[in-house]
């Protein structure tokens, strides 16, 4: 009976194609890329408008070249150790009029949909997901090709007098610029799931980050230099709405793909629940949250414990906001909260990338990155202070336990004997790998 295939991980065990089905090739770690940052394309980045437009072209420049170095950072790291170690409401509400009072209801509502569609196993995952990032692409095209005869940069942009605005608004603006690539550090999650991972991940990654680019400078060109213009799409709630009904008119063809453009939200809110419960598995098969999180469904390979425990909590800390944040100021708290969070992702990532270089130099995937600068930014709202403070609370909860209960386990022989992998050095489980990849 032949062996089952292995892989190499990232504490020199054995990985097996057992621990996880593997599904995934290239094309479907593309739609779970672009589909977790596609939302962007559709609601949250017209906020950065104030930067002006001119403005926004600068920030949206540089944070492309941040982007691209941060995926080339993460596409060599999955090579190396191939191993997995948005407020929908507003955005329906400013579409279709729903009643603010019942925003919880529907969350839930939508929380057990999309975590009831990742537990049917990692094959419906992403069949479902290729669909709708397809189905999003395809909206974001039929708009692109309707504007361009339309595209208008003097009256909509010099005549408005919106070409540049105030450094403090180019600050403030940053942050929301970030949100045409926002998620895509999560792909590597995928990693247990993936087929030759790699290969297929470092492609997926890349060929995501490509498709990425070209939406966001299309979606900022062809939404701003269209009626009403840059200084009023600014303003508006559901910018790709509005850029449809000044190309097609506002009609009952219009009405119709109002409907269709809520895809682009729910790919990203769907790739955003798988990337959850794969991170919170990954964390409790290392030992640092509670063991019952690596529970698997037995056939159909999904980590319904994580994805439950995550959808629970979650739901907990976005209703809690409700109350205690006012709904005007909601959205733009969401965001920042994701946002902060992404950005100490990002930290850790290019970190442990520089700590792979330093110390593992001859250990290198089929995608080389180059060395990268890391530059922290920030902005100075109080919706952004909100997050902050929120983040702080919540991380210093998270290293108290650490401390506290995680740490003394770490160093017990009694954890040694039951936890399914032994107790190491952070150091070695990040940096420890098998000579033969």
């Amino acid at each position: 009976m032949a062996s089952p295939a292995v892989h190499p991980s990232v504490d020199g065990l054995l990985a097996t194609e057992n621990e996880s089905h593997r599904y995934a090739k290239t094309p479907h770690l593309w739609a779970l890329g672009v589909g977790t940052v596609i939302g962007g394309e559709f609601y949250g980045w017209q906020s950065s408008l104030i930067a002006g437009f001119n403005g926004l072209l600068v920030i949206l420049a540089f944070v492309t070249v941040l982007y691209t170095l941060l995926t080339f950072s993460i596409a060599e790291m999955s090579a190396s150790i191939p191993s997995g170690g948005g407020p929908i409401f507003l955005y329906l509400d400013a579409l279709f009029g729903l009643d603010t009072n019942y925003g919880p209801l529907w969350w839930i509502g939508f929380n057990v949909i999309f975590i009831s569609l990742n537990i049917m196993g990692v094959e419906a995952t992403f069949r479902v997901q290729v669909f709708a990032t397809m189905l999003s692409t395809a909206m974001l095209a039929i708009f692109y090709c309707g504007s361009f005869s339309q595209l208008d940069y003097t009256t909509w942009v010099v005549d408005q007098n919106w070409e540049w605005t105030t450094w403090s608004d180019s600050i403030q603006g940053l942050s929301f610029a970030l949100w045409f690539y926002f998620g895509i550090e999560e792909m590597p999650l995928a990693v247990d799931e993936t087929i030759e991972p790699e290969k297929n991940m470092p492609r997926g990654i890349i060929w995501s980050m490509v498709t990425l680019v070209i939406l966001a400078v299309l979606t900022m060109v062809c939404q701003c230099l269209i009626y009403p213009g840059a200084a009023a799409m600014y303003e508006t709630t559901a910018p790709l709405v509005t850029g449809y009904k000044s190309v097609f008119g506002d009609n009952s063809t219009t009405a119709g793909f109002m409907w269709l453009t809520v895809i682009g939200i729910i790919s990203s809110t769907h790739s955003f629940v798988y990337c959850m419960s794969r991170l919170l598995y990954a964390i409790a098969s290392d030992g640092y949250l509670p063991q019952f999180l690596t529970k698997v469904h037995p056939t159909r390979g999904s980590a319904y414990a994580a994805l439950i425990t995550g959808g629970v909590v979650n739901q907990i800390l976005a209703i809690s906001l409700f109350y205690i944040v006012e709904i005007v100021d909601l959205g733009s708290v969401l965001i920042n909260l994701a946002l902060l969070g992404a950005l100490i992702s990002y930290s850790f990532q290019l970190v442990s990338f520089i700590m792979l270089r330093i110390n593992q130099p001859d250990v290198r995937g089929q995608t080389a990155a180059p060395s990268v600068l890391l530059v922290l930014c920030g902005t100075s709202s109080n919706n952004f202070l909100s997050a902050v403070i929120t983040a702080v609370i919540l991380f210093a909860v998270g290293t108290g336990h650490y401390y506290k209960s995680v740490l003394p386990r770490l160093n017990s022989e009694r954890f040694n004997q039951i936890s399914p992998r032994p107790s190491k050095s952070l150091r070695q489980n990040l940096m420890s790998i098998r000579s033969n990849v």
